[in-house]
């Protein structure tokens, strides 16, 4: 009777294996407790049977088989709850296409099935789009604190790819781009360029997933290295060149100086801190993380805000919260020297309008100092004076105190009169000569006498 059965098995593990009705997505969620009892490697399964009693231990053993990048199996249905041969069917199909591991590693699912007496022996046979140490490297995450963890240590090694399995409801694709933008905004140093995330989940809906990130960056690592160490030497450099009496003194001059020459760009690099830091060219997200590095540097608390500049229908842009003793301000560099009373020390209700944000997400922004409260306003110019634009003149010596008569100068002498000369004298007078006489005898007539 016992070879009997055992010719019965070894016909059974001869035939050709067919192909499961492995369909579309298996919309349902559960849990898996039972153990695997066979043993096996990446290259193929083999132990002794498995002994299935119901459908639980059915999708366990077929997990552990995933797991250990188990090729084949046999599995005993041996007093077996259930139909085994709708169950074999619905099990394949859920690990193939409903649960995390099975979506993302497996390609295909094959079973043959045959009852033999009063039980019924299954040949699995799985293949795999995924390698044995793929499968081994994937990460479980409990939680948002795990996932910033892990994250950040990606993003400071420049890692390209990560596998993360989640049951949590607060790990997902927006929660993974968040934590990653929120870190780079934490340390914009060390994470000097953003990579462009690549997210994929398996299978496409649920909380008990799978999330296969690839981080794309543009330039090497050798690169990236670099501008986090240029980045870094420059921000240290400039702290110790800007010296102030206060806090709000001390974040002016570092404002002035990093925005001072800065050429707004949209390239590769406009857009770190390295670009602000460094090469003097940077857009509105630059600006604040190069103001959030050189902050971390003066050791003031600074935070990088992203909203919407120009209103509701506004683009995108960045900014700076900034805690001065005490007190929160909006700063915003990019505008810094076009507009330096509108974009620094300013509250959440003269920003709020020109600038839209979170307002759930950012903290409120109350602080009572103003740009000109450090900047004192310049005096108006005087009025030109009368004959302004004629050549100059000497200026004028100055002028005596009025209350003090000026004492007088001594006049000058007069020069001694000199000796008036002698007159001479006057010639006698000579007598004048007779009238000739007339020779008429007559005397002069009236008219001639008068």
């Amino acid at each position: 009777m016992i070879g009997k059965k055992a010719k019965q098995i070894a016909a059974l593990l001869a035939l050709a294996l067919l192909l499961c009705g492995c369909g579309d997505l298996f919309a349902r969620d559960y849990s898996y407790a039972a153990p695997y009892t066979g043993t096996g490697s990446g290259g193929g399964f083999v132990g002794s049977a498995t002994e299935i009693s119901n459908y639980n231990m059915l999708k366990s053993s077929l997990l552990e088989m995933i797991g250990a990048h188990a090729e084949q199996a046999v599995f005993r249905f041996n007093n077996y709850n259930g139909s085994v041969s709708d169950d074999l069917a619905a099990a394949c199909l859920e690990m193939k296409t409903g649960h995390p591991l099975g979506a993302w590693a497996v390609e295909s699912i094959n079973y043959d099935s045959s009852r033999i007496v009063s039980y019924y022996v299954a040949v699995i046979s799985i293949s795999y789009q995924r390698t044995a140490e793929e499968i081994a490297a994937v990460t479980s995450v409990s939680g948002a604190e795990e996932l910033r963890t892990l994250l950040a240590e990606a993003l400071v090694g420049h890692d390209r790819d990560m596998v993360l399995r989640t049951f949590s409801a607060q790990v997902n694709e927006q929660s993974i781009r968040e934590t990653a933008e929120a870190l780079r905004d934490a340390d914009p140093v060390a994470i000097e360029v953003m990579p462009f995330l690549r997210i994929q989940a398996y299978p496409a809906e649920g909380v008990n997933r799978i999330y296969e990130v690839s981080l794309d960056y543009v330039f090497s690592d050798t690169m990236l290295q670099r501008m986090t160490d240029a980045a870094a030497e420059r921000a240290e450099a400039l702290s110790g060149e800007l010296t102030a009496d206060s806090e709000p003194a001390l974040a002016l001059a570092a404002a002035l100086r990093l925005s001072e020459g800065n050429r707004f760009t949209r390239d590769a690099l406009s857009s770190t801190a390295y670009g602000a830091l460094c090469l003097g060219r940077a857009d509105s997200e630059g600006m604040a993380l190069g103001c959030k590095a050189l902050c971390d540097a003066l050791g003031l608390d600074c935070l990088v805000v992203r909203g919407l500049y120009g209103g509701a229908t506004g683009e995108e842009h960045c900014w700076n919260i900034l805690t001065l003793e005490g007190e929160r301000y909006h700063v915003d560099l990019s505008r810094m020297s076009e507009d330096p009373e509108r974009a620094f020390l300013m509250d959440d209700t003269l920003f709020w309008g020109d600038y839209i944000w979170d307002a759930e997400r950012w903290p409120a922004c109350e602080g009572t100092l103003r740009y000109r409260d450090l900047v004192p306003e310049e005096a108006p110019p005087e009025e030109p004076r009368i004959g302004e634009g004629e050549p100059p003149r000497p200026e004028p010596t100055a002028e005596p105190d009025p209350t003090e008569a000026p004492e007088p100068t001594e006049a000058p002498e007069a020069p001694e009169p000199t000796e008036a000369p002698e007159p001479t004298e006057a010639p006698e007078p000579t007598e004048a000569p007779a009238p000739e006489e007339d020779p008429s005898g007559e005397g002069p007539s009236e008219t001639e006498s008068a």
